[in-house]
């Protein structure tokens, strides 16, 4: 019998490029669909399906016909007659230009005696994989620590650097001494500057975490569990850069806190797009946390900075400040 094929659009919020940009986290979009077993035995029917994209490359892609997911013993023969000749399904995508084509063969198979699925409907339920960066997760611990610090995927995307001269990328610096203990607390993990706080474990710019699996309070410092923790330096900044390893548009969530409220004056905050600034704010001591949401069109190698100072005059006291990133495609 003939192939019928039937080619529809559904536009998706899928707006980055994919294909060798994984990351530890995903956004997953989901469509569904019915499609139908061909009536005759032998027979197949096709389905094409187009998804916009507004990058370019091959994002993840799985397909579930029925319960079954094709491409995954054994998931491409869907039982279609009482165990008998089981119908057969495939799966092809291509992209071309900004368009991710997907092809879906139903072939049924023999089925006598015993009850068929022939001409019969059937749910089809895509799942399209969008990467997503999470700071916090991203982080690597000893003894796997590294600045820049790749992603699952072995990309260096997140570094941990200081610099004297804000929204001058070529001013900063990476954060290049490494403690698992900061503040003599084992978990406590963080890159540092050179200038010496409180003690040797305590040295300041910082970027760490609190890895130790519950809250920890060295010094006046309300730290939780699996949170970034900045701290900038008088007249020197704290910052954390993303670089990209996609073109395309992302979504950017970020968050700061204040975590010591005992003394200081405050900080501000800034998201650089290169060297331009796209947000930005004072939390006063002791003030409520902040939250921003934006909007970028990156390419590959292009940077956004995340940065943290004194608040302008100089008080570098009680700074400890919790940084929370998210960069959705």
């Amino acid at each position: 019998m003939g192939t019928a094929v039937v080619a529809f659009s559904v536009l998706l919020a899928v707006c980055a490029a994919f294909g060798g940009t994984g990351a530890a986290h995903s956004r997953t979009y989901q469509v569904s669909f019915l499609a139908r077993w061909p009536a005759k035995e032998g027979a197949q029917r096709s389905y094409l399906k187009r998804y916009r994209l507004s990058g370019s490359g091959v994002p993840k892609v799985r397909v579930f016909v029925g319960d079954a997911e094709v491409g995954k013993p054994p998931g491409d023969f869907i039982v279609a007659c009482a165990h008998r000749g089981p119908s057969f399904a495939s799966q092809t995508t291509l992209v071309a230009g900004d368009v991710l084509y997907l092809l879906l063969v139903l072939k049924t198979g023999s089925c006598s005696p015993g009850p068929s699925v022939a001409g019969t409907a059937v749910p089809v339920t895509v799942f399209i994989d969008s990467p997503t960066w999470k700071l916090a997760s991203d982080f690597r611990t000893a003894p796997d620590q590294a600045n820049p610090n790749p992603d699952s995927d072995g990309l260096g995307v997140w570094a941990f650097e200081h610099g004297s001269a804000l929204h001058d990328p070529t001013s900063y610096t990476p954060l290049d001494d490494f403690i698992p203990n900061a503040f003599g607390i084992d978990g406590l993990e963080q890159w540092q500057g050179s200038f010496e706080s409180s003690s040797p474990l305590d040295r300041l710019p910082a970027v760490g975490i609190n890895a130790t699996g519950s809250d920890q309070h060295p010094l006046n410092i309300d730290w939780p569990a699996n949170t970034i923790r900045v701290h900038p330096l008088a007249g020197e900044a704290v910052i954390v850069r993303w670089r990209s390893p996609l073109t395309g548009h992302v979504r950017v969530d970020a968050q700061f806190s204040d975590l010591d409220s005992s003394c200081g004056d405050g900080i501000g905050w800034y998201i650089d797009n290169g060297t331009t600034t796209q947000a930005s704010g004072q939390i006063a001591n002791g003030g409520a946390p902040q939250k921003v949401t934006l909007g970028f069109h990156v390419s590959t190698g292009k940077t956004i900075y995340f940065i943290v100072d004194d608040g302008g005059a100089g008080n570098y006291f009680c700074d400890s400040t919790g940084l929370t990133i998210t960069i959705h495609t």
